[in-house]
């Protein structure tokens, strides 16, 4: 064997660590797995959970405190004793709109202590209605003596609304509110005087003979019209 090949020369030594360097940078190629063996299956490691987002609540919506509605101020009616707003201009204390059919009776008067119902006898009156001259009823009373202060005030008149359905008997009774324009008032009980129960009679026949022209004049009224309007129907067509 010749000195050449035991020991090589500068040439061939760089070019075998050359080749050994190449060969140890080759990473190795990872092993097939087998047959029939399942493939390994790559995991993400796990992902930290982040807390729920909680939605702060609604704000509830202001509560609007408002006042309670005013009740309709009562106000007094002019009336007239006479046809055409003529005669005395009488005012008439507010309710009409609040009789009812069925009157009440005295028996209903509370008469225990310390509430006893506070009675006001009065007489019939008729009455007319400003604008169409309708004829009227109403109680004409005097004023119920209050006390203010430890003084009497308040005397006069008042007039308060009556029906004509209801019986003209001493029996007959309403109970009423004096409270008017403002006027707080109070309840009262309104019977017909026994002693001017026959002057009472005689008005409400006046009243009601009366009240009885009216509505028959108020039909024929209108019964004209009505003709009226088919006659000038008629002439147009």
């Amino acid at each position: 064997m010749s000195s050449t090949s035991k020991n090589p020369g500068p040439l061939a030594r760089k070019v075998q660590a050359a080749i050994a360097g190449t060969v140890q940078a080759t990473p190795a190629k990872p092993a097939r797995p087998e047959p029939g063996q399942p493939k390994p299956v790559a995991t993400n490691p796990a992902k930290a959970t982040e807390p729920a987002k909680v939605k702060p609540p609604k704000p509830e919506p202001a509560v609007v405190v408002t006042a309670p509605p005013k009740p309709p101020e009562r106000k007094c009616q002019p009336r007239w004793t006479e046809p055409d707003k003529q005669g005395d201009l009488v005012w008439e204390q507010p309710g009409r709109d609040e009789l009812t059919e069925t009157c009440q009776n005295v028996s209903e008067i509370p008469t225990a202590e310390p509430n006893p119902g506070l009675v006001i006898h009065g007489r019939l009156v008729r009455v007319f209605q400003g604008w169409n001259n309708r004829p009227m009823l109403v109680l004409e009373v005097p004023r119920a003596t209050e006390q203010c202060a430890g003084k009497k005030r308040r005397r006069g008149v008042r007039w308060f609304p009556w029906r004509y359905d209801w019986p003209v008997t001493a029996e007959t009774a309403s109970r009423r509110s004096t409270a008017a324009n403002g006027y707080r008032g109070m309840n009262v009980w309104l019977t017909i005087d026994p002693d001017k129960l026959a002057e009472s009679e005689e008005t409400w026949r006046t009243a009601k003979a009366e009240l009885t022209q009216w509505h028959a004049a108020l039909a024929a009224k209108k019964a004209a019209k009505i003709a009226a309007e088919v006659d000038s129907g008629g002439a147009g067509s």
